[in-house]
């Protein structure tokens, strides 16, 4: 080891100049190397959706979402199902494994939700697949977190950073999470109100009037 440090000072140009060589070709190759500023991701998951107007939640797990999961049971390669009834619409979600051929894994899924259409009710509507695009998620999560500031402090530096976000004329908006949700909360006691006077009349509404 010594023996080659030694031969590479005592050859100086030739050593500066197998650098200058090594550093240009990484040079030359990072510039012919393809970046993308946004690449383009595909997700190996897929949206079943079923609408049958009228159905209850309860019924479209029942008679719209079961069928189809028990098909999609069939299925090689499938990672995880998930499932949201809703009235009048039912959704699935159908993750597969990353090294799965995604365009056979949308031909299976199509397929096991053509076998499961014989189990729906003939009201329902023609179920549809569709493969999740990053592309149509143009989202952007901020997280703000603080060791010294009060709970009161990050509300408010929340606020004005989502006004702020608002504000740019490509967004089209900005929702924030997190933040309890601030509630009045009055108790009255009736006799000390008729010890003054006043008469209370309770409503339906989640309120009291009170009646001079």
């Amino acid at each position: 080891m010594m023996g080659f440090i030694d031969a590479a000072i005592s050859r100086s140009r030739t050593t500066l100049m197998m650098m200058s060589m090594v550093v240009l070709c990484g040079l030359l190759a990072r510039a012919a190397l393809p970046i993308a500023n946004e690449p383009h991701i595909v997700l190996p998951y897929f949206l079943i959706g079923v609408m049958h107007e009228g159905i209850s939640p309860e019924d479209g797990e029942r008679l719209l979402i079961q069928p189809v999961e028990v098909e999609l049971r069939k299925v090689e390669g499938i990672k995880e199902i998930s499932a949201t009834a809703n009235e009048g619409f039912v959704s699935l979600g159908v993750e597969f494994e990353p090294e799965i051929d995604l365009k056979v894994a949308l031909l299976d899924t199509r397929e096991a939700v053509n076998r499961a259409k014989s189990e729906m009710p003939a009201t329902a509507e023609e179920p549809f697949v569709e493969q999740l695009n990053v592309d149509d998620f143009p989202l952007l999560q901020i997280n703000l977190l603080s060791e010294g500031a009060s709970e009161r402090q990050m509300y408010e530096a929340i606020l004005s950073l989502r006004d702020a976000i608002e504000t740019v004329p490509s967004v089209l908006s900005a929702d924030m999470r997190g933040a309890r949700e601030e509630v009045l909360e009055i108790l009255i006691d009736p006799e000390a109100l008729e010890a003054y006077g006043f008469r209370v009349r309770r409503l339906l509404t989640p309120y009291v009037e009170i009646i001079d």
